[in-house]
C-alpha cells in the first residue's frame, strides 16, 4: 500500500482525535446536600446552692417551707438544666448526620469518576487498535520494499548472465527500469520513516496514558480506603454519643428516683437533712457536673477528630479531581 504525506498526516491527526478522552466535569450532575442552619438552644447554666437562694429569695427565706421542699426547687432546677444540655447534645447528633450526607455525596461523585476513566480506559484501547493498524501498515510497505529488491536483484542477474548479448537499448531498458525501482524504493523508505516516526510518538503517548492511568487507580484505592475508616469512625461516633445519651438518661432517672424518695419523707419539722447529709449532696452534686463537663469535653474531641478527618478526605477528593482534569488535557 503506497501513502502519501498528507494522507498520513490525516490518519495520525484521525487517531490524536479520538484518543483525546471527553471532559468528566459535564457528566458529573449530583446535586450536594446543603446543610440547613439550625437554631442553637442556649444551655442553661447549672447552678450551685447560692444561685438557688438567689433566684428563690422568698422562698428560701420563708419560715413556712421546710428544708425538704427547698432541695426539690433545687433539684427540679438542676432536671431544667440537664434537659437543655440533652437538647444541645441532640443538635450535634443532627449535625453528625449532616455530615455523614456530605460524605455520601462525595461516594457518589467518585463513583461517576469511575465511570468516566472507564471511559477513558475505553479511548486508550481504540487507540492502542489504531496503533496496530499503523504497524501492519508498515508490515506491509516493508514487504514491498523486499519485494522491488528482489526483482531489482533478479533484473541485475539477469544482466550479468547475459550482457554479451544485450545491445546497447536493452541494457538502456534495464537501466531506466532500475532507476525506476530505486525511486520508488525511495519514496517508501520515506514514507516508511514518517510512519516509523508517528508509529513511535503513538507508542510514547499511549504509554504515557497508561502510567497515568496506572497512578490515578492507585490513588482512587487510596481515597476508597480512607473512605472506609471515615465510615467506621462515623459508627464509633454515634455509638460513642447513644452512650453518652444513655449515661444521661440514667442519670436522669437517679435524680427522679430521688424525687420521689424525697417526696416520701416525712414533713414533720423533725425530719430534716443533717448538716453531712446536705454535704453529702452538695460532693454527688458537684461530682455529677464534673461528669458531664467531662462528658461534653470528650464529645467536642471526638467532633473535632472527625472534622478533620472529613477535611482530608475532601482535601484528597479535590486533588484526586485536578489530576484527573489534568489527565483529560
Amino acid at each position: 500500500m503506497n501513502f502519501t504525506e498528507d494522507q498520513l498526516k490525516a490518519m495520525i491527526a484521525q487517531f490524536e482525535k479520538d484518543a483525546v478522552p471527553q471532559q468528566l466535569s459535564s457528566q458529573i450532575n449530583i446535586k450536594r446536600p446543603t446543610k440547613p442552619i439550625k437554631p442553637q438552644l442556649p444551655v442553661p447554666p447549672t447552678p450551685g446552692i447560692l444561685a438557688e437562694k438567689s433566684a428563690y429569695p422568698d422562698i428560701l427565706e420563708s419560715t413556712h417551707i421546710d428544708e425538704t421542699q427547698r432541695e426539690i426547687l433545687i433539684l427540679q432546677n438542676q432536671n431544667q438544666s440537664l434537659i437543655g444540655e440533652l437538647e444541645a447534645l441532640k443538635i450535634e447528633n443532627a449535625q453528625f448526620k449532616e455530615q455523614l450526607e456530605e460524605i455520601d455525596w462525595h461516594r457518589k461523585k467518585l463513583k461517576q469518576e469511575q465511570i468516566g476513566r472507564a471511559r477513558i480506559e475505553n479511548k486508550l484501547k481504540k487507540l492502542e487498535d489504531e496503533y496496530k493498524k499503523v504497524v501492519n501498515v508498515q508490515k506491509q510497505s516493508q514487504d514491498c520494499i523486499e519485494l522491488l529488491q528482489k526483482k531489482i536483484k533478479n533484473n541485475k542477474d539477469s544482466f550479468d548472465n547475459n550482457k554479451i548479448q544485450r545491445d546497447n537499448v536493452l541494457q538502456e531498458q534495464y537501466e531506466a527500469e532500475n532507476s525506476r525501482y530505486k525511486l520508488q524504493i525511495q519514496t517508501l523508505q520515506q514514507q516508511l520513516e514518517i510512519v516509523s516516526g508517528e508509529r513511535n510518538r503513538i507508542k510514547d503517548f499511549y504509554e504515557n496514558k497508561k502510567q497515568d492511568a496506572i497512578s490515578n487507580q492507585g490513588k482512587l484505592e487510596k481515597v476508597t480506603n480512607e473512605n472506609k475508616k471515615l465510615k467506621i469512625e462515623i459508627y464509633n461516633l454515634k455509638k460513642e454519643v447513644g452512650d453518652v445519651k444513655a449515661q444521661y438518661i440514667n442519670m436522669e432517672e437517679e435524680y427522679k428516683n430521688y424525687q420521689r424518695k424525697s417526696l416520701n419523707r416525712s414533713s414533720s419539722a423533725t425530719d430534716r437533712l443533717s448538716t453531712s447529709q446536705i454535704d453529702k449532696q452538695q460532693k454527688l452534686e458537684t461530682q455529677f457536673h464534673l461528669d458531664v463537663k467531662q462528658l461534653k469535653q470528650a464529645n467536642l474531641q471526638q467532633k473535632k477528630q472527625f472534622e478533620d478527618r472529613c477535611f482530608k478526605y475532601e482535601s484528597q477528593i479535590l486533588e484526586l479531581q485536578f489530576e484527573l482534569q489534568n489527565y483529560q488535557k
